[in-house]
């Protein structure tokens, strides 16, 4: 299973085989947090700038500043979105492993990390996934090309 934590969050599930067994996809953390802003009387606009200085604890541990407790409620909520799917999955053997990638992947990667320390599938994090499965495949089709 692959979480693409970006202007959305994607998942996608491939099976055995290479066999596409589906996905979700939600606003990911800056557009959730646009949303609150737009769409409420009070909340303020969270710059993605500012969003790293929101840091949320992995744990039970609330915020107690209105911004961070915005970050912290998005990453939460989306991190558990993601651990709802990899258990589900993994208890019907459709996945054995969660990679996590894109430029949300720092931050949800601890809250994730803790939201999955029972479940049995790894927790896997390349920022750069996509571009080093495009990397992988030159390099095959380099290697292939060789040997013909």
């Amino acid at each position: 299973m692959v979480v693409d934590a970006g202007t959305a969050l994607t998942i996608t599930a491939v099976g055995s085989g290479g066999r596409f067994c589906g996905g979700r996809i939600a606003p990911g953390v800056a557009l959730q947090l646009q949303s609150l802003h737009r769409h409420t009387a009070a909340l303020p606009l969270v710059e993605p700038a500012a969003i790293g200085s929101c840091t949320p604890a992995p744990g039970p541990e609330l915020s107690h500043d209105t911004r961070s407790a915005m970050v912290d409620g998005v990453v939460h909520c989306l991190c558990a979105g993601v651990a709802t799917t990899v258990e589900a999955l993994a208890s019907t053997g459709v996945i054995s492993s969660c990679w996590l990638t894109g430029g949300d992947a720092p931050l949800l990667r601890p809250v994730l990390e803790h939201a999955l320390r029972h479940a049995q599938v790894p927790l896997r994090v390349d920022t750069n996934l996509a571009l080093s499965g495009l990397l992988r495949l030159a390099d095959a089709d380099t290697t292939q090309a060789a040997h013909r």
